[in-house]
């Protein structure tokens, strides 16, 4: 079971209906706005990384996007990753959040990657979807992750 662990504190604030979550708001290619409760009805019947790729390639404008299904896990966040999604599958605990300090404190790995923090000393940041700690990553722009059987993979749209 995955966990989701969203703060309450952040605005937008996460708009939360029938296993879907979003935060945030968009624009489809007629320039029609989606948010809220409007954006969690465009995303009913996403089923996997694929139909969820279909709707989010469409969309212009600043989201954060988890999907629970019987079957799988989804997340998604825009071209800027402007809401950046945290998330953590190892030793047996698999949680996404908005919070990097939610998702690392629920693991017990509390190690740090000695080469993530030389890349970050050399250029600001961190490449790819690493985090200074091992184990907590973060979806990149314009990323969708799947998480199905303890399995995951991303897609970029």
């Amino acid at each position: 079971m995955i966990h989701i662990k969203l703060s309450s504190h952040r605005q937008p604030q996460w708009f939360s209906l029938a296993g879907i979550h979003t935060r945030g708001y968009a624009f489809d290619a007629q320039g029609k706005l989606w948010q809220g409760a409007a954006l969690c009805d465009l995303l009913q019947g996403v089923q996997d990384a694929v139909s969820l790729e279909a709707i989010v390639s469409r969309l212009n404008g600043c989201f954060a996007i988890i999907i629970q299904t019987e079957s799988s896990t989804l997340a998604a966040v825009d071209r800027m990753a402007s809401m950046p999604l945290y998330w953590v599958q190892e030793q047996g605990i698999q949680l996404i959040s908005d919070v990097p300090q939610h998702a690392a404190s629920q693991f017990p790995n509390k190690d740090t990657d000695a080469r993530r923090i030389s890349e970050y000393l050399l250029s600001g940041f961190c490449s790819g979807n690493d985090t200074l700690q091992k184990g907590l990553n973060v979806l990149q722009a314009g990323q969708i992750l799947e998480i199905r059987d303890s399995q995951s993979r991303i897609i970029q749209y």
